[in-house]
C-alpha cells in the first residue's frame, strides 16, 4: 500500500472551516425594486379588510374633506375576490358582487344601483340627478379597492429609499410618476362647478408622495399617499391635494357574506327602484 501524501496546502483547507462565500451586490433587492415586488405581492391578496379616510385641500390651508364638507367620513370595507365586496361609509353600505351592486342608507332596505359597475371601474352615467350629485351609495360605488389602488402604485413608483424601521414593521418612501398620480386622482379639477377640462388642454401636473408598511412576512399593512396636480383651466392654473391613508387587515381570512335581502335585490326579487347615477362632478376622483 502506497503511503498518503498531504501538502500544507491540503492539511489547512482540511483543518480550516470554510470561509462564507459573499454575496453579490446584485442579488440584494434595491430599495426601489423591493417595494414594487411588495406592492405587486399585495395587489394579488384574495382577500382583506380595510380602512381608509382621504383628504383634499387647495392652497390656503382651505381643506376640502372628503364629501365636500363636514368632517371626512372614514371608509371600511371586505374584499373577498371569489365572495363580493362590502363597504360602508357613514351610514351608507355598498355591496358588489360581479356586475351589481345593491345599496342602502341607515339599516334600510337594499336596493339595486340602475347602472351597474365595480368599484374603480367607471360605469354609465345617466344624465340628470335623480338622486343629487353627492348620493354617498354613487361616490362609494367610484372607488378604486386597496388591491386595484396597490397595482397602479406597484407601476407607478419613481423611486424608493432605503426603508426604516417602524416598530417591528419596514417603513417605505418613495415619490411616484406623474402618470401615475394622474390614474389615482382621474378627475381631479374637472366636473360641472369647474366648467369641466378642455380635451385638447395638457395633461395637469402631477407629483406625487408615497409610505408603505412592510410587516416581517413581507406584507404591506398600510399604506398612504399624497397627489399633487397643477390643472389649466380657462387661462389659469389651479393647485389640488389629495391625501389618501389606507390600514388592511385580515389579510388572507377575510369572507364577505351577502344578506338574504341583498342577495334579492341584487337578483331583482326585493321590491323598490334601482337608484340612477349622478352626472359627473368635481369629486376629485378619489374617495
Amino acid at each position: 500500500m502506497r503511503p498518503r501524501t498531504f501538502t500544507l496546502a491540503a492539511a489547512l483547507a482540511a483543518a480550516l472551516p470554510l470561509a462564507p462565500v459573499p454575496a453579490r451586490a446584485d442579488e440584494t433587492p434595491q430599495p426601489t425594486e423591493a417595494l414594487k415586488a411588495a406592492l405587486g405581492k399585495a395587489a394579488q391578496y384574495e382577500s382583506y379588510a380595510f380602512t381608509a379616510t382621504v383628504e383634499r385641500a387647495r392652497p390656503g390651508g382651505r381643506e376640502r374633506p372628503q364629501g365636500g364638507g363636514g368632517a371626512a367620513a372614514p371608509i371600511e370595507g371586505r374584499y373577498a375576490r371569489e365572495q363580493a365586496s362590502w363597504i360602508k361609509s357613514g351610514d351608507t353600505e355598498l355591496i358588489v358582487l360581479g356586475d351589481d351592486m345593491v345599496a342602502r342608507t341607515g339599516g334600510g332596505q337594499w336596493s339595486r344601483l340602475a347602472e351597474p359597475a365595480g368599484p374603480g371601474q367607471g360605469g354609465q352615467r345617466a344624465r340628470g340627478r335623480q338622486q343629487g350629485w353627492g348620493n354617498p351609495a354613487w361616490r362609494l360605488a367610484r372607488m378604486t379597492l386597496p388591491h386595484a389602488e396597490l397595482a397602479i402604485l406597484a407601476n407607478g413608483i419613481a423611486e424608493a429609499k432605503a426603508p426604516q424601521a417602524d416598530g417591528a414593521l419596514q417603513r417605505y418612501t418613495a415619490s411616484l410618476q406623474a402618470e401615475a398620480v394622474r390614474r389615482l386622482v382621474p378627475r381631479a379639477g374637472g366636473g360641472r362647478r369647474s366648467g369641466g377640462q378642455d380635451p385638447n388642454a395638457e395633461p395637469p401636473r402631477a407629483s406625487g408622495e408615497l409610505t408603505v408598511w412592510v410587516d416581517q412576512q413581507g406584507r404591506v399593512t398600510r399604506y398612504e399617499y399624497t397627489a399633487h396636480l397643477k390643472i389649466a383651466l380657462r387661462g389659469r392654473e389651479f393647485e389640488f391635494q389629495t391625501t389618501r391613508k389606507v390600514q388592511l387587515s385580515g389579510i388572507g381570512e377575510t369572507a364577505v357574506e351577502v344578506p338574504e335581502a341583498a342577495r334579492k335585490a341584487l337578483e331583482g326579487t326585493a321590491p323598490g327602484g334601482g337608484q340612477q347615477p349622478p352626472q359627473d362632478e368635481d369629486d376629485g376622483g378619489v374617495i
